[in-house]
């Protein structure tokens, strides 16, 4: 189905052309716009495969409404149809890239035409797109095939079969210290050494006859020194012509120890006797230092078993976040504190897990540990179903080898109990000094009660030793009485 966008500020040509128009062809769809700024206004929010504009228009008319698809680089197809039918109109709508032109008074066969017309140009659009994503899918190949072929690690040569060098890659240029125009103007012969020359040739006939060849070679750089190369060729087809792409590996270091290492054996031969002993000797010390790296790793591996286990049954909650702030590892206990999945947890800020009025603190407190300061302190986290646990902080914070910094571990120690504790202690404290306080209100009372007593029986005390006094006066004074008589 075409769907074609028809703009006419008179709808009763609208109506003509649409009933015309569908009468000729039942795959189009036409669609209306009244004037220019609603045409624009559709086109952004759908999408057309033509437009039908009339050519005099008020406020907006048809060259204008062109002109503005064109700068906002919509391609779509358009076709001009007004009653101004002449060649210099016409002229002026191509050159303006509108896609035809019609008359409006062109009778009965004008719709034929027209319908013919609008599905060449929309036909023409599909494979002009189909063509750009082909160009671009191309170009985009071409850019991926010359960012490998300059990046390779080894020397790549496209010559064609008289050796002559099409192409290579920049490692190429730069192991022979050519310059790309340089290089390009050789031929094989000519950046082989002297001793290998003779042999190009014969190699070229072989790849051609075989498809493949591998064979080693020696190079020679601008300022003349050898390089040791193994080639690998294949026959390839390279601009719609018979090529080959060779692949050059510098084996200058592996032949150089290649020589070292026959002349190394030669000397292991006459050793060899003599070291036996201490090859059986170190058999023994190496076999020794297997089983015990073998334990070692069975330790190591005992060990991180443990530290799992021990992860697993802490009765703290464990909780690695990164140097973002977010979660990546938690142990059971930290799943069972807070009433999450581990799948919920693993990938959350640390925020959300945090009360509110929490954060600020917090934060102050991560802040420390970039620069390698370790953290305890008290806080609280906030479980799923909204309840508030108080808990005590130990934060840790990890590093790279390099010395970066990678985030925190921190373990968490439910003080709930705790907290419980202490608010019960609380309330017995302030049970107790009130207790205290009455007890020694009474004490007050009775210390004053005491000591108005004592200070009664003083006074008691007092007017006995008196009244004693004045009775043993008054006994020596009749006892003196009666001696006398």
């Amino acid at each position: 189905m075409i769907k074609v966008l028809h703009v006419d500020d008179e709808r009763a040509e609208l109506t003509l052309n649409k009933i015309e128009l569908l009468r000729f062809s039942s795959d189009i769809e036409i669609e209306w716009a009244e004037s220019g700024e609603e045409a624009i206004e559709k086109l952004r929010k759908e999408e057309y495969d033509c437009v039908l504009s009339d050519y005099q228009m008020p406020e907006m008319d048809g060259f204008e409404l062109l002109k503005t698809l064109r700068s906002d680089g919509n391609l779509i197809p358009f076709i001009f149809l007004t009653g101004q039918g002449n060649e210099q109109v016409a002229a002026e709508a191509l050159r303006s890239g509108a896609d035809d032109y019609f008359a409006k008074d062109g009778g009965i066969a004008h719709y034929d035409r027209l319908v013919n017309s609008i599905k060449r140009v929309v036909q023409a659009n599909l494979n002009r797109k189909e063509r750009q994503h082909t160009e671009e899918a191309l170009k985009d190949s071409e850019q991926r095939y010359r960012t490998l072929f300059d990046n390779a690690g080894d020397a790549i040569f496209i010559h064609d079969k008289d050796g002559n060098i099409l192409e290579a890659n920049k490692i190429a240029f730069e192991r022979l210290g050519f310059s790309r125009e340089e290089l390009l103007s050789k031929s094989l012969t000519e950046i082989i050494t002297p001793e290998q020359k003779a042999r190009t040739p014969e190699m070229i006939k072989e790849v051609t006859e075989k498809g493949y060849v591998l064979f080693e070679t020696a190079h020679m750089r601008k300022d003349g020194t050898p390089i040791s190369v193994e080639m690998s060729s294949r026959l390839i087809e390279y601009s719609a012509a018979p090529a080959v792409l060779s692949i050059a590996r510098d084996i200058s270091k592996r032949k150089q120890a290649e020589s070292e290492l026959r002349k190394a054996h030669e000397e292991l031969e006459r050793r060899v006797r003599e070291r036996t002993a201490d090859l059986l000797k170190a058999n023994r010390k190496l076999k020794n230092e297997i089983a015990e790296r073998k334990k070692v790793e069975q330790a190591l591996l005992d060990s991180r078993q443990k530290y799992r286990t021990l992860l697993e049954k802490l009765e703290e909650g464990v909780l690695l976040e990164n140097e973002r702030g977010t979660i990546s590892f938690v142990n059971p206990r930290t799943i069972e504190m807070l009433g999450y999945h581990e799948s919920e947890l693993i990938g959350l800020h640390w925020t959300e897990i945090v009360p509110p009025e929490e954060v600020e603190r917090i934060e102050q407190e991560l802040a420390k540990r970039p620069s390698g300061i370790n953290g305890k302190y008290e806080s609280s986290l906030l479980c799923k179903n909204g309840q508030k646990i108080p808990v005590i902080i130990s934060a840790k914070p990890l590093f790279s080898d390099k010395g970066d910094y990678k985030g925190v571990l921190s373990v968490f120690t439910d003080i709930s109990r705790i907290k419980d504790v202490e608010e019960q202690l609380k309330s017995g404290y302030q049970q107790l000094e009130r207790v205290v306080e009455e007890r020694t209100k009474e004490v007050n009372i009775l210390s004053n009660l005491l000591e108005t007593e004592k200070a009664e029986k003083a006074k008691a005390e007092e007017a006995l030793r008196r009244s004693e006094t004045r009775y043993h006066s008054l006994f020596q004074e009749s006892a003196d009485e009666v001696y006398q008589f």
